[in-house]
């Protein structure tokens, strides 16, 4: 539990950063580490 919560802020610094920097949507990175981190921690894919 305290991966996904850490892997989560860091994730939420990643996107911010690439929003500010270069106005990229933060979606356009949250989604696809969202998806990775949810199978590997064995969340059913519904």
């Amino acid at each position: 539990m305290v991966e996904i919560f850490s892997a989560s802020i860091l994730l939420g610094i990643v996107a911010g950063l690439l929003a500010g920097l270069f106005g990229i949507g933060g979606g356009l990175v949250i989604v696809p580490a969202l998806v990775f981190l949810f199978s590997t921690q064995g969340f059913p894919t519904e």
